[in-house]
């Protein structure tokens, strides 16, 4: 693989400029099989390939490519933080008999319980915006003239910085949630796809029956 191929995600993955996102995914199925390292591929090879995906499978990185050339790569962390958040929910579901049901569809169900998740962190990160701004307007509503220590500004700003800590461990965690919904959403269920394969049989018997009454 060229230099000038592991910067352009379109030739990494054989793919034309107009490829929709079953096009890229097809590709980079058959380019990853081919590139990883438990099938004698190369690792480095296997990490473009991942990252070509990570590119075009995004609309908004992708737009960022095609227009200025090159996209932000994810921090290296954060593939291992997206698979422990899938795991652990994998192993959770492990735990309910239900999901061995074969009527039950384990995927719909992470990506249902991923976007509760992703809802009740954002809005907490909202709160707790709410709540910095609040106790920021404080500090200015409080005159000290004494020598001492301001401990009213004191406490205010130590009470702002807790806030902020949890707040920015929330923005990450919603920013990683995120990410694992992404990822899930290149998963499909047995149960998807008979719902689908009957929902097109419908769909047809309906549109022949409508037909032959003609």
């Amino acid at each position: 693989m060229t230099a000038a191929a592991t910067r352009d995600p379109y030739r990494t993955l054989d793919v034309g400029k107009n490829a929709n996102r079953a096009a890229v995914k097809r590709a980079y199925i058959k380019k990853s099989k081919k590139h990883h390292p438990d099938a004698g591929g190369d690792a480095e090879e296997f990490k473009e390939v991942a990252w070509a995906y990570w590119v075009l499978r995004d609309s908004e990185r992708r737009t960022a490519y095609d227009r200025n050339g090159e996209v932000e790569r994810p921090p290296p962390d954060d593939r291992e933080k997206v698979v422990k958040a899938i795991v652990d929910m994998y192993d959770q579901a492990l735990k309910s008999e239900s999901t061995f049901r074969s009527d039950v569809d384990l995927m719909d169900n992470m990506r249902k319980y991923t976007s509760e998740r992703i809802k009740a962190i954002e809005d907490a990160v909202k709160k707790q915006h709410e709540g910095v701004a609040n106790l920021r307007s404080l500090l200015g509503r409080v005159q000290y003239e004494g020598k001492k220590e301001n401990l009213f500004e004191a406490m205010t700003l130590a009470r702002i910085d807790g806030v902020s800590r949890v707040l920015a461990t929330n923005e990450d965690l919603a920013r990683i949630s995120r990410m694992v919904l992404e990822e899930l959403e290149d998963y499909e269920s047995v149960v998807e796809m008979v719902q689908r394969t009957m929902t097109v049989w419908v769909t047809s018997t309906t549109v022949h029956n409508t037909d032959s009454t003609v």
